[in-house]
């Protein structure tokens, strides 16, 4: 219950990020059957210390706190991880899902659906991966795909959860104005999951939550500036040091925290080469 978002940015020459967006809300139904939103709930996760991102769509009860033991690991075992080819890293992260899936006493009411971005090679010859996990209603277990990604152009590369079809339907409308580029991936996924659709999902809401991988450096969450408010993880509380943040507006403009256009490195964090409008 849910909207998720893969896309890849491109240039004329090569690839140049993986990102995935998702919304806030969480949907739960109690026993006499009235349903309550609730706009602040975690979907995307950010390795920080490898080159790995996740998000997911569906039941929210096992996904989040398997990604953060996964993350954990993989933060862990940084080293090791990074020189691991990206099949081997889909191979390590789909075990541990297993393992704690295996675990569970009673399974999940609803399917779920995990993504899985990953790099191999930088620059020049960085080369984006995704992969998916999913449990559907009635198995006792997880299955892994490996997706394939088109390089040549920005595109959506993976559309789940309830909101599907409004996010693609949003995006189709946007893309036949602007063309393929990643502001177009990502200003639609807003307007559909801010209400600004046709025929928005009412499963879908609140803040934007944005995590990426680009040609150089590791995995990041990034804070979003939108007209109501800025957010970091699909909260309005922001990160000790918010100027090290990564922050894209609406229109994926890379930003600072208060919308302005931002120019030049990210001197505390050194990360600043990373950024780039797309």
């Amino acid at each position: 219950m849910t909207s998720v978002i893969a896309w890849i940015s491109a240039d004329k020459r090569r690839p140049t990020g993986l990102y995935f967006a998702t919304d806030s809300r969480r949907t739960v139904e109690l026993p006499d059957k009235t349903v309550h939103f609730y706009d602040n709930f975690v979907k995307a996760f950010a390795s920080e210390s490898t080159n790995e991102i996740f998000a997911f769509a569906g039941d929210a009860t096992f996904p989040p706190a398997a990604l953060d033991k996964v993350c954990a690991m993989l933060e862990g075992n940084a080293p090791t991880v990074n020189r691991m080819e990206p099949i081997v890293r889909s191979s390590m992260v789909f075990r541990s899902l297993q393992d704690d899936f295996n675990a569970l006493n009673i399974k999940p009411t609803y399917a779920f659906c995990i993504l899985h971005g990953t790099r191999s090679g930088a620059n020049f010859k960085a080369k984006f991966h995704l992969f998916k996990y999913s449990y559907r209603i009635g198995g006792n277990y997880l299955e892994r795909e490996t997706l394939n990604i088109k390089e040549g152009y920005s595109i959506a590369l993976e559309v789940l959860g309830t909101g599907t079809n409004t996010v693609e339907t949003t995006i189709t409308t946007e893309t036949k104005l602007l063309g393929n580029v990643s502001r177009v991936q990502f200003s639609a996924f807003c307007a559909a999951v801010q209400g600004n659709a046709v025929k928005p999902d009412k499963f879908s809401g609140g803040p934007i939550q944005l995590v990426g991988i680009l040609s150089i450096c590791n995995a990041v969450h990034m804070g979003v500036v939108t007209p109501s408010g800025t957010y970091f993880r699909g909260g309005t509380k922001l990160p000790p040091f918010p100027e090290n943040i990564y922050w894209r507006n609406t229109q994926f403009k890379n930003v600072d925290v208060k919308g302005e256009p931002r120019k030049g490195a990210c001197k505390a964090s050194g990360v600043g080469k990373c950024l780039k409008d797309e």
